[in-house]
């Protein structure tokens, strides 16, 4: 079965790339966050369990599935599942996903294909429709393996941003929720986007053909249709106007981020550090230095973003 998945960290822009391909004809968007990052870390190094381990024998499977794997914590049955029901035909839905779990599906491939199958026939797509899948976060080597293994003809979009916004928009993010942030846990966020930008630097030069790059930078500012032309002409999809828009389950989803206040989408960045404080600034430019410095002394090597990001553009 072929199938796509959307990879970035957080805050890479993953999700609006998800509402640009949501209804594109041909294919259905899981509209979770599937959890191939939690899998991938105990599972990559066997084949024969992906096959053959039945994952879900709780005797009420669609609940542990939309528990345990299948959506993150913040989709509560009575939250955003519940919005989301309303533009499907709910009953159909979870009759034929419990139908089809009830089947036994041998492995997490079967059971991500009749979810999706269950999905389409309630309204989110057409049955066989071509699957676009999200994950954010984790061991990107581990996650894209494990998404090969599942989906041997699948294609895999990574996308990528400037790790000084990404952290921008965490602790922006924080601010708006009113959450108090320590340094360590700035130094780890800033630690932690830089050196993600070095795990798919890694998996950019290994040049594999279903692997497909882009970056925020080219979703955000005035060559986003172009991008996304090209982009669905790689992935073998026809273009249309709606590519140009977010959309959920085909209806119009604005994605308001932390660093976005007002509705517009494709806006050039601002500023990383407006809005932050002096010792934030301090701490990101620290975590920064330390994802550097641990680069160089264990890998010899560092790449800038500035770097990376050049050689994705351009196709280098």
């Amino acid at each position: 079965m072929s199938a796509v998945l959307i990879y970035g960290a957080r805050k890479s822009g993953s999700t609006l790339l998800q509402g640009l391909l949501d209804g594109t004809p041909g294919t259905v968007c899981y509209p979770y966050e599937t959890k191939f990052k939690w899998l991938a870390s105990t599972i990559h190094e066997s084949e024969r369990a992906l096959r053959e381990t039945v994952l879900f024998s709780d005797t009420d499977p669609l609940k542990r599935a939309f528990e345990s794997h299948y959506r993150t914590g913040s989709y509560s049955a009575e939250g955003e599942l519940a919005r989301l029901m309303q533009r499907l035909d709910a009953d159909a839905y979870f009759a034929r996903l419990r139908e089809l779990l009830e089947q036994g599906p041998g492995g997490l491939a079967p059971l991500l294909a009749a979810e999706m199958e269950a999905l389409a026939r309630s309204g989110a797509g057409v049955p066989g429709a071509t699957p676009v899948f999200k994950e954010v976060g984790g061991r990107s080597k581990y996650v894209l393996g494990l998404f090969s293994v599942l989906f041997p003809a699948g294609r895999i979009v990574v996308i990528a941003r400037d790790p000084l916004n990404v952290v921008s928009a965490i602790l922006r993010d924080r601010h708006k929720r009113n959450i108090r942030m320590s340094a360590r846990y700035i130094l780890r966020q800033s630690f932690d986007a830089h050196r993600h930008v070095q795990r798919i630097n890694d998996v950019f030069e290994q040049r594999k053909p279903n692997v497909l790059f882009l970056t925020y930078e080219q979703l955000t500012d005035e060559r986003s249709a172009t991008t996304m032309q090209s982009l669905m002409q790689r992935l073998g999809l026809g273009f249309s106007e709606i590519n140009l828009v977010p959309t959920l389950l085909g209806q119009p989803n604005v994605v308001r981020t932390a660093s976005r206040a007002e509705a517009q989408i494709f806006r050039r960045e601002q500023p990383w550090d407006q809005g932050l404080s002096l010792s934030e600034r301090l701490c990101v430019r620290a975590g920064a230095w330390l994802a550097q410095a641990y680069s160089r002394l264990k890998y010899r090597r560092y790449v800038a973003y500035s770097r990376f990001q050049q050689a994705v553009e351009h196709g280098a």
